[in-house]
């Protein structure tokens, strides 16, 4: 859970997820409460006990499989991982030496001992985030909820901004949630260079004079919206 935390940090994996099977054992509850804690509740699935007939299917769509226990005997969730051409990546231990040197080359056993290990090998067996690009469809959504007083008057608005998946790969070649990164950023960075925004010392962004920043935004690609709530 820790490894899987840190590889789908990145956004363009947001779609990933882990599938922990098996039936509810000891000291499983510390494993839910890790998962809440994380915010991960929504991409760590818990389908409890894997019928035969439905491992198939199950196996068919991963990307890979993990196997961390220490306490399975034979290893037999390895070969049925092995036998739908998964990659597998398993504790280290005197069984996985074992099997590494009795398996075919093309079948692909990775042992691991640590968090960091397994990050690793996780990381080379996702997919590259730049691959996924061209595939993505749909609209990001970014904004603030505002709150105040005009005119003596309660006022709330929602201020924000909708980038497309699509036509930002046509454009740059990227999905929009790295053009929304990327062009805010650009836009700073010229308006320092214009000598737009200046000053001496370290600034928050905040700090500067919005309107500059706000205008720019309309005329490269993240024109923004308002609404009345």
């Amino acid at each position: 859970v820790q490894a899987f935390e840190r590889i789908c940090g990145r956004p363009e994996l947001e779609g990933v997820q882990l599938v922990l099977a098996g039936k509810k054992g000891w000291l499983y509850d510390s494993l839910f409460e890790q998962v809440a804690h994380v915010g991960m509740a929504e991409r760590v699935i818990f389908p409890g006990y894997i019928p035969d007939d439905d491992l198939p299917a199950l196996l068919s769509a991963a990307t890979a499989f993990v196997f961390p226990s220490l306490y399975e005997g034979f290893g037999l969730p390895i070969f049925e991982a092995l036998a739908f051409g998964k990659p597998v990546l398993a504790r280290h231990s005197e069984l996985i030496d074992e099997l590494c040197a009795h398996l075919e080359p093309v079948r692909e056993v990775i042992p691991f001992e640590t968090t960091a290990e397994l990050l690793r090998a996780l990381k080379a067996l996702l997919p590259d985030p730049a691959s996924l690009a061209e595939k993505y469809t749909g609209k990001t959504c970014i904004g603030c909820i505002i709150e105040g007083k005009k005119g003596g008057k309660p006022k709330k608005i929602f201020f924000y901004n909708n980038c497309d998946h699509e036509e930002s790969y046509r454009e740059v070649g990227a999905q929009a949630v790295s053009y929304t990164t990327g062009v805010p950023a650009m836009i700073g960075a010229m308006l320092i260079m214009q000598d737009v925004w200046k000053g001496s010392g370290v600034f928050n962004m905040e700090q500067m004079d919005p309107d500059p920043f706000m205008d720019a935004l309309n005329k490269h690609g993240l024109p923004w919206h308002i609404r009345e709530l």
